[in-house]
């Protein structure tokens, strides 16, 4: 089933935070919005996570969709056929948490959450 949409999408916008206490490897999360023509936002996601991943040689950020819990674990709520716009959106979300956190990479970012004391995060 097809809806028409009263205006054609322009662009995409996102904003990023930093996590305040990174853990499990999320330091930051992306707000996506399809903005119109017009200027309004027409669709939102919340829930998408940046991680910074230990690899065999190095380091480096991944853009997470949002996912929700099954019974054999999670299971990613969208997904985006169009990688290189995918590939995009991440590189300048990575840009983006880079600037909020003063330019910390993502092997730092791992070095930071290490020294958070688990009896400091409030949940």
């Amino acid at each position: 089933m097809k809806i028409e949409l009263p205006s054609k999408p322009a662009f995409i916008n996102f904003q990023v935070k930093t996590a305040r206490t990174p853990a499990k490897g999320v330091v930051g999360f992306v707000e996506i919005e399809i903005v119109n023509d017009k200027g309004e936002a027409i669709f939102k996601v919340r829930g998408t996570s940046i991680k910074a991943i230990q690899g065999e040689d190095n380091a480096f950020f991944i853009l997470n969709a949002p996912a929700f819990k099954t019974r054999s674990g999670y299971m990613k709520s969208f997904l985006i056929e169009d990688t290189a716009l995918w590939k995009d959106l991440s590189q300048k979300a990575f840009q983006q948490l880079q600037e909020l956190n003063g330019g910390l990479s993502a092997e730092e970012c791992l070095n930071v959450a290490e020294k958070i004391d688990p009896n400091d995060i409030p949940f």
